[in-house]
């Protein structure tokens, strides 16, 4: 009778010099490694019968016929997480029970995983050969490695920009300009444009031609404004590149700007804020009147998203809707006006909220302002370049319009001097579309168009470019 079990080893585990050392008084350990016989002498010189124990490791194939030799045996014991080199439906049949390493090497595992991966896409150990093969005193030139992130380059510091790192900074490398000292151009070269495949963008950044062609690989542009007047899209369309954009999800906030400001204007808000603020000496206040809002002729340039959502609030004020757009549309039945000229004829006020395109620069000349006349108001939350701003300037002053809402500027962030000392006009600093919720929103959209750009899949609002 054995003093100690039998524990038969096989394969020679890694673990076993260092679990011979603990557990040789509990058990005795046979290892065929310790012997010159063949593996099938050596099992029969030590008695299959007394052997109720394997240890094994992955490199030992545990077969159905050399399970049948240990009539006795009632463990298998692997140092693997896997048991593909155990026949365990043998095990079933001989009643053998089986215990593996489990979840153990996990971590350990996973680490190694992602080291291989970084290792492999950054050349960590091509970089270390290079260095020890090639230090001869010249210039280097050791090819470039694979991001770990895709790059997107940031430019214009969108609104959403802050909120956005804080959620995808794992799954993109945001390359921010503004946080660094280098000029733009050197901070382009910095980063290796070739690697970079995505730009995100606001409004305040123009994508030219040239700019565009400095990517080759460029494949998408984000920009975080529903208008794309800033960027080339003819060279997009040539080079193929990707533009998303945000689509109609500013259009309800949008909306909301255009009529507060039209209400500001017309009502006198923040003139009366003003002539308080600076006039309470205890006198008689002495405020001119502003204009009733209800049975006010309101005319949209541009029944979009966002003029059919003007539309429907100044609706609600008991408003009477008037609109020109590129074409008349057979879905709504406010009069279309073709001429822009008559709309501001047989208006109150006028709402612009349409495109800026070479058709749409200047669409509000001085024609139109005066069309509009001395009780007319004019509101603006499309681009600056819809009105012509020195004309707007000077039929403000002399009297030939009654005020102006303006969220949006020719020059920006230029306003004209002049605009500051009038009491009918607002002046807002180009952000109609942003409000707590609509960040968060743009967030997830800008978030979900790279996503799917860097995972082959349709863009969420890609723009048609042909």
């Amino acid at each position: 009778m054995e003093v100690f079990p039998k524990v038969l080893v096989l394969g020679l585990p890694t673990c076993y010099e260092t679990l011979q050392s603990i557990y040789s008084h509990k058990f005795n350990f046979i290892n065929p490694n310790s012997s010159n016989l063949p593996l099938h002498q050596f099992i029969i010189s030590n008695h299959p019968p007394s052997i109720r124990a394997i240890l094994c490791s992955v490199s030992f194939p545990l077969t159905a016929d050399f399970l049948r030799l240990f009539p006795s045996l009632g463990l298998v014991v692997t140092t693997s997480a896997g048991t593909d080199h155990i026949d365990l439906n043998e095990c079933r049949r001989l009643r053998i029970n089986v215990a593996g390493a489990g979840g153990l090497f996990s971590e350990d595992v996973a680490d190694k995983a992602v080291a291989l991966l970084i290792d492999t896409m950054r050349k960590i150990s091509a970089a270390d050969r290079y260095v020890q093969t090639r230090n001869h005193g010249g210039e280097w030139d050791f090819p470039l490695e694979m991001e770990v992130f895709p790059k997107v380059l940031v430019l214009g510091l969108p609104t959403c920009y802050e909120t956005l790192q804080s959620i995808y900074s794992h799954k993109f490398n945001f390359i921010n300009p503004n946080s660094s000292n280098l000029p733009l151009h050197q901070f382009i070269i910095s980063n290796h444009p070739p690697s970079i495949r995505a730009i995100l963008c606001s409004v305040s950044f123009p994508l030219t031609a040239d700019f565009l062609r400095l990517f080759p690989s460029l494949g998408l542009v984000v920009t975080t404004s529903a208008g794309t007047d800033h960027i080339d899209l003819n060279e997009c369309r040539r080079l193929r590149i990707n533009v998303a954009g945000a689509g109609g999800l500013f259009s309800e906030d949008v909306a909301d700007k255009a009529v507060a400001l039209l209400i500001d204007t017309m009502r006198k808000i923040s003139a009366a804020d003003r002539y308080v603020q600076t006039r309470n000496h205890g006198g008689e206040w002495d405020f001119p009147l502003g204009y009733k809002i209800s049975g006010k002729r309101v005319g949209i340039v541009g029944l979009g998203n966002i003029g059919m959502e003007v539309a429907k609030r100044m609706e609600s004020f008991g408003c009477i809707i008037l609109y020109h757009s590129r074409y008349q549309k057979s879905s709504v039945s406010y009069p279309f006006y073709s001429n822009i000229v008559d709309l501001a004829t047989n208006s109150n006020a006028l709402v612009v909220c349409c495109a800026l395109n070479e058709q749409t620069k200047h669409i509000i000349n001085r024609e139109v302002l005066l069309a509009l006349g001395k009780e007319g108001f004019i509101v603006n939350v499309g681009r600056g370049g819809l009105i012509d701003e020195n004309q707007l300037v000077k039929c403000l002053i002399e009297g030939e319009i009654g005020g102006a809402g303006l969220d949006v500027f020719e020059n920006e962030p230029h306003v004209p001097q002049e605009l500051l000392a009038l009491d009918n006009v607002v002046l807002s600093p180009h952000c109609a579309a942003f409000t707590s919720e609509s960040v968060m929103s743009l967030c997830e959209l800008v978030g979900g168009n790279l996503e799917s750009f860097f995972s082959n899949m349709p863009l969420i609002t890609p723009l048609k470019l042909d």
